[in-house]
């Protein structure tokens, strides 16, 4: 997927920039940004692309992404310590 599209539509939702945070399931998985020094808080939210369609994802399905990515990131590393 271009990263220009996924751009577009993030910029069109009030979003700044996105940064490519690689695959969850089926999808290129996203994280848009705002320009702003601004600690952001509440939920996380993301967008997921499959076939050139992107999507936010937000509220519970954003909180199981986001549990899946610490997962992720514990396997990574527990296996760069052995």
């Amino acid at each position: 997927m271009a990263t220009g599209i996924i751009l577009k539509f993030a910029k069109r939702n009030g979003y700044t920039t996105v940064v490519h945070l690689g695959k969850y399931k089926d999808y290129d998985l996203y994280k848009p940004l705002y320009d702003d020094s601004r600690v952001a808080t509440g939920l996380p939210v993301y967008i997921i692309v499959k076939c050139d369609k992107p999507e936010f994802v937000r509220g519970k399905a954003g909180l199981e992404i986001q549990k899946y990515r610490v997962k992720q990131k514990n396997m990574l590393k527990s296996n760069e310590e052995k």
